[in-house]
């Protein structure tokens, strides 16, 4: 009963590292480099990516449009519409040599949302 009982405990620890979110940040010429930065901020700390590919997605969002009446908008009795805006995507990867893990970097419209470790670099 303990075997198994230790078995499970081990499937699951492995289940969660497997599944554990993306880096929150990593380091770069010295400088941290975490999720909520521009672009700009990160070009200027760590120089221009290894490469870089950019996307666009459509996106679904809901808007509230005023009721007129007459000729003024009224937002009591507002009709709420879902709309498609675009989104920019940006993928930077930066190659920090082979004792450090390469990195992807995610941008949505200009500021970084995800930190991906790539494995060693070269």
């Amino acid at each position: 009963m303990r075997s198994k009982f230790l078995a499970a405990m081990f499937l699951s620890a492995f289940v969660a590292l497997a599944s554990a979110p993306a880096a929150a940040a990593f380091r770069c010429e010295g400088y941290v480099i975490d999720v909520g930065l521009k672009k700009v901020e990160v070009t200027k700390r760590c120089g221009a990516p290894m490469s870089q590919e950019t996307r666009v997605i459509w996106r679904t969002t809901k808007v509230r449009n005023p009721m007129v009446v007459g000729s003024t908008p009224r937002t009591t009795g507002a009709v709420e519409q879902e709309t498609q805006v675009p989104v920019t995507i940006e993928e930077w990867i930066y190659n920090l040599g082979p004792s450090q893990f390469m990195q992807q970097l995610t941008f949505e419209d200009g500021r970084l949302i995800e930190i991906e470790d790539l494995g060693y670099g070269n």
